[in-house]
């Protein structure tokens, strides 16, 4: 029979042990938690896809103004690779005083363009 290890040890060993299956465990939620924001951003990019299917097949089928659409794209996009998408016409700036304080965060969002200083396109952008 072989002798027993020392108390002191099999302590040592025990915590190495527990150490290891700890960042095993940490690394498998770790995968977990990156396939579960992977589903997520890809059932909402198919969300934005079949709402969009939707909008744009009840402008085909004249259910909803093909100019209400465009206005809200003309208010709601900011990007020029986004107005370009739908041909809508790039932002201009808008000058705003420089904020004071925490006012700077808040007007962040404010700054650099006017979505209502356009009118969307009379001819129709989507195809179909």
């Amino acid at each position: 029979m072989a002798p027993k290890k020392p108390l002191t040890d099999r302590i040592a060993e025990a915590e190495e042990k527990l150490k290891k299956l700890k960042a095993a465990k940490q690394r498998l939620e770790s995968v977990q938690r990156a396939r579960e924001t992977k589903l997520k951003r890809q059932q909402d990019t198919r969300r934005k896809i079949l709402v969009g299917a939707v909008v744009l097949a009840n402008v085909d089928m004249g259910k909803f103004p093909e100019v209400e659409l465009l206005d809200m794209l003309n208010k709601g996009l900011t990007k020029p690779t986004d107005r370009e998408l739908f041909n809508l016409p790039p932002l201009t700036p808008t000058p705003n005083p420089a904020p004071q304080g925490g006012e700077a965060r808040a007007a962040g969002q404010a700054r650099g363009a006017d979505p209502q200083a356009h009118q969307p396109p009379a001819a129709s952008v989507f195809p179909g």
